[in-house]
């Protein structure tokens, strides 16, 4: 496991990450040497930027050596803190989706040696990070070929709309009385439409069945399905929460999506 600091032009800042890489990659299950670029959820207001904060929200983090090994992954978790995963309309120097989207693919591939091909490049995320994975590969459909989204609300509007509380995205797209149009920019309902009937394009849904973000993760699954994207969907008991487990099925999916994709 390596830790990294990455320079961003775009946030004028730097964000710490940490990288998993096969340690053989020629006997991994799947025989290529791939990028998974992991979102995390909300992180607790009172943790400051560094390593030590992703360990808190990824306290199984040294297992993800076993899945990079397996699966023949790199696995990058970059510390994003809780800006939603967007280009903010208000703040222009919260451009965490240019730099997941333009910068990172490309640091990883010079400075790390990490894959150049979209083929083999995706995002997954939980919770806000499920969200924002995909809304950075509808955005950046040349740099990634697959998102998958677990748990993700799927619209920054969930908050106030179903929940009756105050989103955390107002943040950085403004209150949500006053800037709606900007929450429906950054749903997941309307970045998707600009992959429709894309077939090198492909997305994997998953939710908690006591999870409130259920109906929304259903409600994008018929989106998907209804404009040609490929997609795969799952359920599971359990409400909203995320351990080694739901991660090791999110590589599993991106790993079947991509056998998918190859075999197309």
């Amino acid at each position: 496991m390596l830790t990294l600091r990455l320079d961003s032009p775009a946030n004028r800042r730097a964000f710490h990450a940490l990288l998993w890489r096969p340690e053989d990659s020629a006997t991994a299950a799947s025989g290529r040497r791939r990028l998974a670029i992991i979102l995390h959820g909300r992180q607790p207001a009172t943790m400051v930027d560094g390593p030590a904060t992703i360990h808190h929200l990824y306290p199984f983090a040294e297992a993800l050596q076993t899945a990079s090994d397996y699966y023949g992954m790199d696995l990058c978790i970059p510390l994003m803190g809780n800006k939603a995963y967007c280009d903010s309309p208000i703040d222009p120097y919260v451009r965490h989706a240019t730099f997941l989207g333009d910068e990172l693919p490309g640091l990883l591939a010079r400075e790390h040696g990490a894959t150049s091909d979209r083929l083999d490049r995706c995002l997954i995320g939980f919770s806000m990070g499920g969200t924002g994975a995909i809304n950075i590969l509808a955005r950046h459909a040349e740099r990634f070929a697959i998102a998958v989204n677990f748990a993700g609300n799927c619209d920054p509007a969930f908050y106030p709309t179903t929940l009756g509380c105050r989103s955390p995205a107002e943040d950085v797209l403004g209150p949500y009385e006053t800037h709606a149009a900007h929450f429906v920019q950054w749903s997941n309902f309307h970045a998707v439409t600009a992959v429709a009937g894309r077939r090198d394009v492909a997305i994997a849904l998953g939710c908690g069945r006591d999870d409130p973000r259920l109906a929304n993760i259903r409600r994008l699954h018929r989106q998907l399905l209804d404009q040609g994207t490929i997609c795969t969907y799952g359920d599971y008991p359990g409400g909203h929460v995320y351990d080694l487990a739901h991660v090791l099925l999110q590589c599993a999916a991106a790993d079947h999506l991509w056998r998918n994709l190859r075999t197309a």
